[in-house]
């Protein structure tokens, strides 16, 4: 089928070039100590993923709802430099990270700046009940993140408490762009409703794929850093099915390691392809979701979003 965002994103196409241009003129003030670590971010713009989830559930674009999309990506943006902190990652989009080119320090700092600078710019274009689910969106996400690394190396950790780590540190925020995108686009609390449960869904999945990448991806394709959740210690979903399938069962995190590195029976491919197919579980009841829901936002589009996914992540 060869999705490819550029011919998804075509309805919105003005829309998020006016989100660039947002995004560039929160992050290029001339006096900023942080002009140049923003000039590296800017270089190479990610896939806008939510942004796009903004403004398709909106489905229609004002000044309001522009800031509200560049506002979700500058966050994202924030996450990421602080993750690649956590992870000691090295590379992202294919450039070097923050913390490898200017330092730990400097990279938490420049994400906390991110995160006031995307609020501040809600300040004025947004009411309260936005900046709530923003607010609390942000929270859960660090408690998420949080989780995951009081897991660090526990080989106890099931599925069901793995999804609901990655519900919180990715699937909430994408559930709050599409309900965010709702109310400023006026959508009915039912249809508010039905996105915002596409945008857990889809994060869901979103994580998993990205989980299954970081074991077993290419990392100049992907263009970043890969394999830091194994070093670090996370026990992923693929993880999680291995060591439940492995005989002898790992009895160490190392042990872990080196069992899934030495792996030549297709169980490390099993666990892989069981993985995607939770992911996919997850698509379909994105998916499934929208069929209750009139057509007032962009409603394919977000459907082929899903299908990108389900794509990007060779899941049959």
């Amino acid at each position: 089928m060869n999705m490819n965002l550029k011919d998804i994103y075509l309805p919105i196409q003005k829309d998020l070039e006016e989100v660039e241009k947002e995004i560039r003129r929160s992050l290029q003030a001339e006096d900023s100590p942080l002009g140049d670590i923003y000039k590296h971010v800017l270089l190479r713009p990610g896939k806008k993923i939510r942004p796009a989830l903004v403004l398709f559930s909106a489905g229609v674009n004002n000044p309001q709802i522009t800031t509200l999309a560049a506002s979700a990506e500058i966050i994202h943006i924030a996450t990421l430099i602080h993750d690649d902190v956590i992870d000691e990652a090295t590379l992202r989009r294919n450039q070097t990270t923050i913390n490898s080119g200017w330092g730990n320090e400097t990279a938490v700092l420049a994400g906390d700046n991110l995160f006031a600078s995307a609020f501040f710019i809600l300040t004025s274009s947004v009411g309260p009940e936005i900046m709530r689910i923003l607010s609390r969106a942000a929270e859960r996400m660090c408690s998420g993140e949080i989780r995951q690394i009081k897991h660090k190396f526990d080989l106890d950790l099931g599925e069901e408490d793995y999804l609901e780590i990655i519900a919180e540190k990715t699937g909430v925020f994408m559930a709050a762009c599409c309900q965010t995108g709702a109310l400023l686009g006026k959508k009915d609390k039912k249809v508010v409703d039905i996105l915002e449960r596409y945008g857990l869904d889809f994060g869901i999945a979103f994580q998993i794929v990205d989980d299954c990448f970081d074991l077993m991806g290419e990392e100049k394709k992907l263009g970043k850093s890969l394999g830091s959740d194994m070093r670090r210690g996370k026990l992923t979903l693929p993880l999680i099915y291995f060591l439940k399938e492995s005989n002898p069962t790992p009895r160490s995190f190392d042990e872990l390691r080196q069992s899934w590195l030495a792996s030549k029976n297709g169980l490390r491919e099993k666990a892989i392809r069981d993985s995607l197919k939770k992911a996919r579980e997850y698509i379909i009841r994105a998916k499934e979701g929208m069929k209750a829901a009139e057509e007032s936002f962009f409603r394919d589009e977000l459907l082929a979003l899903s299908d990108y996914l389900l794509e990007r992540g060779g899941i049959q």
